[in-house]
């Protein structure tokens, strides 16, 4: 049928088949040329500006689930592809409450170049408040009930768009095709001479040279706002209204941008805004934070979600209060800021926390500024330069001294600070949270790898690990097989009580070992079961317990913890022995639907006995990740 449509599409424009001219919902005709779908290089935003002249930011309609930013300008809603997934999902009703609200004031939608494809329903909640969608030529797929039937929007694209036009033409729409953008031509020759001012020497205009690159230097200037935004990267989901920050990523650091006005601070307590705030940790790639000089506080509980995952914290001086909770007692993070700002200084002496004084020079090779060059910097270098097109110069993480940081300074690194001892399980489990690791370990299993990174259960002879996104090529995964032996070097984290190795590279090395499951039943529920904490496992003569979907109904297993998911999601089931209940689960990475044991699992029935192997994992409390399950034997 697409290829149908598109048919029709190419024989209509060799036909020269007449377009529909519709007006669009601006008074700005000049404008409406193919230059409207590129991205503008600047666009900003301020609550005071005029909307008729601003790019206006519309959090609440960043759609995360369909992958686009939304900015209104006068009349006009624009989209933008920011790229969180391949395309749009195929129907957006979960997210129909948030997305119905995205045309309250504008009547024409333009979808900037990167858009990839327009869904299923996308357009159902303005049919009747749009009248014009601009569709750019990045858009090969419109789903057949993207719009709604007999749709009185006007669709706009160009004359290269087969797919807009053979969708127009098959569903009666009203469309218009855009016009080329005109070149701009050179001002002509004035028909009066100009005469030359009287000068001695001949005066050249000053070129105005492109801002350079950014570069990611951890001094005091690190805390100015960058004269250009290329190449930074938009984490949409974490701008925060409540909170008053734009959130980018650039060269393996995390930044904010404080957006608020004047007088203006971060909340007591956000709890308001915990459901956004929140997934910060969730996919957190970079473990140090930036926050931009203008934030002039830190907010209640701010950095509760990252515990564990952040590293370093760099407060810039605009920072005058920091809220007496705003990290958890105890917290392993690391504060950075200068001397000027006693607040920080006195904050960290008051909680115990570690701290640097910013300034001064650093050895070669400290690369995460701890005074030490340890495998933690040539992790943080190589997550740093991978988020990079090309290499760049920066000399305080030019291992080598060759004038570029790129990968040959990881591999420099790596051999300066080979001498690192691999150490023992015994070791690891003394080894205090946060400190760089080298183990020696045996592939058990693996998680599907996601934006280029895997999640490992690894076991030797005398213990077990979990190793948490571990970025790998698909080769290099396809490669990592149950029994292959690794050298990891990472750092040794926690996460809700699961101890883990998290910014973790790795090597293969010779060797095979696969792990038999232990019976670890008679710790069912006793405070030695940690003591196997990742171990493959197996508990026998399990009874399966009743569990309460969102309906009220006794079932044998929900889909995801709370019964809200469906086929593929993570499966949760109950099961009791010697009067003592635990949640089991079956973790979607590792055993997808297509699986026995999710399938097993879904057979189950209330009161059955079974058998179960599972790899120990720790989620506030044991979370078995179950791989196997049978009737009790």
């Amino acid at each position: 049928m697409k290829k149908v449509l598109a048919m029709v599409a190419v024989l209509a424009m060799l036909l020269g088949l007449a377009t529909v001219a519709m007006a669009t919902g601006s008074d700005d005709p000049a404008k409406w040329d193919t230059s409207i779908f590129e991205i503008p290089d600047e666009f900003y935003f301020s609550a005071e500006a005029d909307p008729e002249d601003t790019y206006s930011r519309c959090y609440c309609t960043d759609i995360g689930c369909l992958g686009v930013n939304h900015y209104d300008k006068g009349s006009i809603a624009y989209f933008r592809w920011w790229g969180n997934m391949e395309t749009m999902p195929a129907n957006v009703e979960e997210n129909a409450c948030c997305f119905t609200s995205a045309m309250t004031d504008q009547d024409t939608a333009v979808f900037w170049n990167g858009v990839p494809n327009l869904s299923k329903d996308l357009f159902k909640w303005w049919e009747g408040s749009v009248k014009d969608v601009f569709i750019p030529d990045s858009v090969t797929e419109i789903d057949e009930n993207a719009f709604v039937e007999n749709s009185t929007i006007t669709l706009h694209f160009t004359a290269n768009n087969a797919v807009a036009l053979a969708y127009a033409q098959a569903h009666g729409m009203a469309y218009a095709i855009v016009p080329e953008a005109e070149e701009v031509s050179e001002p002509s020759e004035p028909s009066e001479p100009v005469s030359e001012p009287d000068v001695s020497e001949p005066v050249s205009e000053p070129e105005s040279p492109e801002p350079a690159p950014y570069q990611v230097t951890m001094d005091a200037s690190v805390f100015e706002l960058p004269e250009t935004f290329a190449g930074f990267i938009e984490a949409e989901c974490m701008d925060s209204i409540a909170l008053k920050l734009r959130h980018l990523q650039y060269q393996g650091v995390t930044f904010f941008m404080w957006i608020g006005g004047e007088g203006d601070t971060m909340p007591a307590n956000k709890e308001e805004d915990e459901t956004c705030f929140a997934i910060a940790p969730i996919n957190m790639v970079y473990d140090d934070i930036v926050f931009w000089n203008g934030v002039p506080n830190l907010g209640k509980d701010l950095f509760t979600w990252w515990e564990g995952k952040a590293k370093n914290v760099y407060i810039p001086d605009t920072v005058t209060e920091i809220d007496e909770d705003a990290f958890m007692k105890g917290s392993a993070i690391r504060l950075h800021f200068t001397a000027n700002n006693e607040v920080a200084l006195a904050y960290a002496k008051a909680r115990g926390m570690a701290f640097e004084v910013m300034g001064g020079k650093r050895m070669r090779g400290d690369v995460d500024f701890d005074k030490s060059v340890t495998m933690k910097d040539a992790l943080v270098l190589r997550k740093a330069i991978a988020s990079l097109p090309v290499a760049y110069e920066l000399k305080s993480t030019d291992v080598n001294n060759d004038g570029t940081t790129d990968m040959k300074d990881v591999l420099s690194l790596r051999r300066k600070i080979a001498h690192l001892d691999v150490i023992s399980h015994e070791t690891y489990t003394e080894t205090a949270l946060g400190t760089p690791v080298t183990v020696e370990t045996y592939i058990q299993d693996k998680q599907i790898r996601i934006n280029g990174k895997a999640s490992f259960y690894l076991q030797s002879e005398d213990g077990a690990y979990f190793a948490y996104a571990i970025p790998c090529t698909q080769e290099e995964y396809d490669a990592l097989t149950p029994g292959t032996k690794v050298r990891i070097s990472g750092i040794k984290s926690m996460w809700k009580d699961e101890v883990e190795i998290t910014d973790a590279t790795f090597e293969v090395l010779d060797g095979s070992f696969i792990a038999e499951a232990v019976d670890v039943t008679a710790l069912f529920g006793t405070d030695k079961l940690i003591d196997h904490q990742n171990e493959k496992v197996t508990f026998k003569g399990l009874t399966v317990e009743a569990k309460t979907d969102p309906e009220g109904n006794a079932v044998a297993f929900l889909y995801n913890w709370n019964g809200l998911g469906g086929e593929g999601d993570d499966l949760y089931f109950d099961v009791t022995v010697n009067g003592k209940k635990l949640t089991f689960t079956v973790e979607s990475d590792l055993c997808g639907a297509e699986t026995d044991a999710y399938k097993a699992v879904k057979a189950l029935q209330i009161g059955d006995v079974i058998d179960v192997t599972c790899y120990l994992y720790w989620y506030d409390g044991p979370n078995p990740h179950v791989f196997a399950v049978a009737p009790a034997a």
